[in-house]
């Protein structure tokens, strides 16, 4: 025997006090001598004897009931062979394939999910008494099924497996990032249920899968290599692998990639370019089929896919208009009947922008005869004058009665603003801020653009006539912790060669130099989603545009957080990209002017202006097209219904599958970080207003990795590596699931080679030790009080109404009726007893 507490057994000699008790209590008294009581010496003699016996007995139960007390503490184990063996005593856990591949048909044209469940369940029925149940799936993360908690076992009753063959019916092929090999990598290492390790019983892992190689993400031989040295660091784990012959790889699958765009956020009316790919990823070439656009469940366009051959793609597109604000699900799906159905359909959510506004601060007055960088950039971003207005200042100030009244084409909303009236103003109104030529703010506009752009929001910083060199790098350089991440050097004046050489002459430079490399732009890559529309030569003028003048920086190291964009052809940096907090700084070394350069009277202007201001004011939108596992994030509308007392918003979250939950945020940023399942997520908003059925609704797209749809099996190398390992045995379950549930692959042979845990099975009986307790503590209540009635007798207090008084009230009582003697129901005290004897 053994103890998981033994200290507790250090209160054994506590078993002396009730002794003590006992032996107090037996004290001899004084006795007082008195005539009458020699007709009671004789029957209290005979008395004694039994009461005796009775506090013999009740001291007997109150040390048993301390005794099994103090046992039970102490937690203690039996050792014996008789409690079982090893093979019965065991931690046994299933790990159940329900990747995308499992929704495959097999040969009964049914999905395989439905023999993984069925092999499931007969596992569970089959486990011997003495072993604990667990299940860990594998859709997305490791997670345990039919248990909150994590690890927690299954009770190995019927209860317990009934519950657990329900939670199976609810297993479904999930369109997640599938591990098998981190999964049996968790199932492993999982700590175990009991604190003592000599009492834990031995681990064993079974794995029920469809074979797809894919889902092991095992693709080099050093990765195999590594998944079979932590199977031999689990030495004393038996391993059982369950794969599946009637699977095989001459099925045909015909998939789509994600759908992709540009830019998936647009104004009402602009028109989506949406493309993806078709693949073939069988060994077979597949039939021609269709393939049918759509935008908000309605069908825009239908197209003819090919006969694509083995690993064959082609690439489809559609371009269709947006109209109303909201997010709306784009969807594109090809008929084709293949064994996998679930890849045939890619969704993506574009965001329908009511208007992005934009800010821009420029302290330069225009006129009528010399536009500024606000008005080249205004026109850029699709400024217009309203019909019936008139043009006759461009000045922003509220008090001018003769301001002109401007509209947008684009998604833009400009607002222009002076230094001196940006505070009267709320930066949080706007997504983006341009500052024309870096002019040098106060120390409080200085801080107000840090906390913005901390917070999400984009800056434009351009430079310009008016920018100081020594200013710009104490403000907004600012010792490297500024808002630029480079500093300023000196103003470049470039080699330019003009065919008018009166503009060259007014603008210092010689005609008859060699023009400088300087004076070009690089032709950008498209690695970048701000250049990916300048990357177009043949959509762009990019070629055409002049730089005259810019200020040289100094060019970011590998240590710096700057990314360049774009550079002249002599190296230097004209665009540098970088991140502030949660938002984006774009630095621009070259004014926005025909001075300076001719590119805001190029087309490539305007290209470059809406991809610089979308890319900075997409932090402040929610992206809305995520990776598998990337946290869903958005700000919530101001206008929400919150909670009057706890002040918390309540959002109903729609998953994939159907499933409704609930969500309660207390700030303006709503997070779900469970995105495991690919798919389209719905999330309604409570909105003051609104009808509880008319909830705001906005959707979110998980993107389904592509290489769930690869359909190849494992190879048949690896499975003899896997195979050939001590604790580890490969099984074919579709001929062989009867050795697969038992375990029999691990041959005797194999098991001589494992370490023995405990040779002697221990069984805890602490349990019974408190039932016992329960039950002594009754017997002593019934022995004490069996030895109270013995020597007090069971006489009972009258109330007070029915006590007789005090003295005999003779007046009250007949002459002729008798006089009643004291009645005494105590066997020691009745004189009537002593008068028979």
């Amino acid at each position: 025997m053994s103890f998981l507490a033994p200290l507790f057994m250090l209160a054994l000699p506590l078993l002396a006090i009730p002794i003590a008790v006992h032996l107090w209590r037996k004290r001899r008294r004084d006795t007082i001598g008195w005539g009458a009581m020699q007709f009671l010496f004789q029957d209290d003699h005979r008395q004694q004897r039994f009461s005796n016996i009775d506090k013999w007995l009740v001291l007997l139960a109150r040390c048993l009931l301390l005794l099994l007390l103090i046992f039970a503490l102490a937690r203690p184990l039996l050792h014996s062979e008789k409690y079982g063996t090893l093979e019965t005593r065991t931690d046994d856990v299933l790990v159940l394939d329900q990747s995308l591949s499992t929704s495959c048909l097999d040969g009964k044209g049914e999905p395989y999910i439905d023999s993984l469940r069925e092999q499931a369940k007969q596992w569970v029925e089959s486990r011997p008494r003495g072993a604990s149940i667990r299940i860990l799936t594998t859709a997305g993360r490791p997670q345990w099924l039919g248990e909150s908690e994590v690890g927690k076992s299954t009770r190995n009753d019927e209860l317990g497996k009934s519950t657990l063959v329900k939670a199976l019916e609810s297993v479904r092929p999930v369109a997640a990032r599938s591990d098998l090999a981190a999964a049996m990598r968790f199932a492993m290492s999982t700590e175990f249920e009991s604190d003592d390790p000599s009492s834990r019983p031995k681990r064993r892992v079974w794995l029920l899968t469809d074979g797809r190689a894919t889902d092991w993400r095992l693709e080099s031989a050093e990765s195999v290599a590594g998944f079979c040295q932590t199977l031999q660091q689990h030495a004393n784990t038996e391993i059982h692998l369950g794969l599946s012959s009637a699977m095989t790889e001459t099925v045909v699958n015909v998939s789509l990639d994600p759908l992709s765009s540009l830019d998936w956020r647009k104004a009402p009316g602009e028109r989506l370019q949406v493309s993806t790919r078709v693949v073939n990823r069988s060994t077979r070439s597949s039939p021609m089929t269709s393939a049918v656009w759509s935008l908000g469940g309605k069908e825009v366009s239908r197209v003819d896919v090919k006969s694509l051959g083995p690993g064959e793609s082609e690439t489809l597109s559609c371009s269709m208009v947006v109209q109303d604000p909201g997010s709306q699900v784009v969807a594109c799906q090809i008929s084709a009947r293949d064994s996998l159905m679930a890849d045939n359909r890619s969704d993506a959510v574009v965001q329908v922008l009511d208007r992005i506004p934009v800010l821009i601060v420029s302290d330069r007055e225009p006129n009528r005869t010399r536009l500024g960088a606000a008005d080249f950039l205004s026109a850029a971003l699709g400024e217009r004058d309203k019909p019936g207005s008139t043009r006759i200042s461009t000045r922003r100030d509220k008090e001018s009665p003769d301001e002109t009244e401007r509209e947008y084409d684009s998604l833009f909303k400009v607002e222009r603003s002076t230094n001196s009236q940006l505070g009267d103003k709320s930066l949080d109104a706007f997504d983006a801020v341009v500052w024309m030529d870096a002019t040098s703010p106060t120390k409080a506009t200085i801080q107000r653009l840090t906390d913005y752009v901390r917070a999400g929001g984009g800056l434009w910083l351009v430079l310009g006539d008016e920018t100081d060199v020594e200013t710009y790098n104490r403000d907004w350089y600012a010792g490297g912790l500024g808002l630029s991440s480079v500093m300023l050097n000196s103003l470049e004046v470039v080699q330019v060669a003009r065919e008018d050489e009166g503009v060259a002459a007014n603008a210092g430079i010689q005609s008859d130099v060699m023009e400088s490399s300087s004076s070009r732009i690089h032709p950008p890559t498209r690695d970048h989603p701000m250049v990916q529309w300048l990357s177009e030569s043949s959509l762009t003028d990019l070629d055409q545009v002049l730089i005259e003048r810019f200020y040289s920086v100094t060019r970011p190291g590998s240590e710096s957080s700057a990314q360049t964009i774009l550079r002249t052809g002599g190296g230097d940096p004209l665009t540098l990209l970088s991140g502030y907090g949660k938002g984006r700084v774009v630095l621009q070394t070259v004014a926005i002017h025909p001075s300076w350069t001719n590119w805001p009277l190029t087309g490539s202007f305007v290209v470059m202006a809406d991809s610089w201001l979308r890319h900075l004011s997409a932090p402040r939108h929610s992206v809305v097209n995520v990776d598998v596992g990337t946290p869903l994030e958005m700000r919530l509308p101001v206008d929400v219904v919150r909670d009057s007392e706890k002040r918390t918003v309540t959002t109903e979250v729609i998953t994939p599958g159907g499933e409704k939950l609930d969500e309660s945020v207390i700030t303006d940023h709503w997070r779900y970080p469970s995105t495991f399942e690919a798919g389209i997520y719905t999330v309604q908003i409570p909105i003051k207003g609104s009808k509880p059925d008319d909830r705001q609704r906005q959707h979110f797209a998980v993107t389904r990795p592509p290489e769930e749809s690869e359909l190849a099996l494992l190879s048949a190398n690896v499975s003899k590596q896997l195979d050939n390992l001590p604790n580890a045995s490969v099984y074919d379950v579709s001929k062989n699931l009867r050795g697969w549930i038992k375990g029999t692959g691990v041959g005797e042979t194999d098991r001589e080679h494992m370490p023995k845990q405990n040779d002697i099975p221990k069984l805890p009986i602490w349990t019974p030790l408190l039932y016992g307790l329960l039950g002594f503590l009754v017997l002593e209540l019934l022995l004490a009080s069996y030895a109270s009635i013995r020597r007090f007798g069971r006489a009972a207090l009258k109330p007070a109404g029915e006590m007789p008084a005090t003295g005999t009230d003779l007046s009250s009582r007949s002459l002729d009726a008798p006089i009643q003697p004291p009645v005494f129901k105590s066997p020691v005290l009745n004189p009537k007893s002593r008068a028979k004897s």
